[in-house]
């Protein structure tokens, strides 16, 4: 519903409206699924999304965030 600013997630060109659908390969069903794939992941290694939109799907990487700093 939202994406916040200067997050790894808008750095990654994620938009308002955007579904993750898959995290790392596998099929998110819910907004748990992929909040507890993306914990797991968080700091540890980059994360790869695929991101349905209304202009289709694409895939986007979040940074590990560890490697930014």
């Amino acid at each position: 519903t939202a994406v916040e600013p200067a997050s790894p997630a808008s750095g990654a060109g994620l938009r308002v409206g955007d579904v993750v659908v898959a995290v790392d390969g596998e099929t998110v069903e819910t907004a748990q699924r992929c909040a507890d794939l993306l914990r797991a992941a968080y700091g540890e290694r980059d994360v790869r999304l695929l991101v349905r939109s209304r202009r289709g799907q694409r895939f986007v990487v979040l940074e590990n965030e560890a490697r930014m700093f």
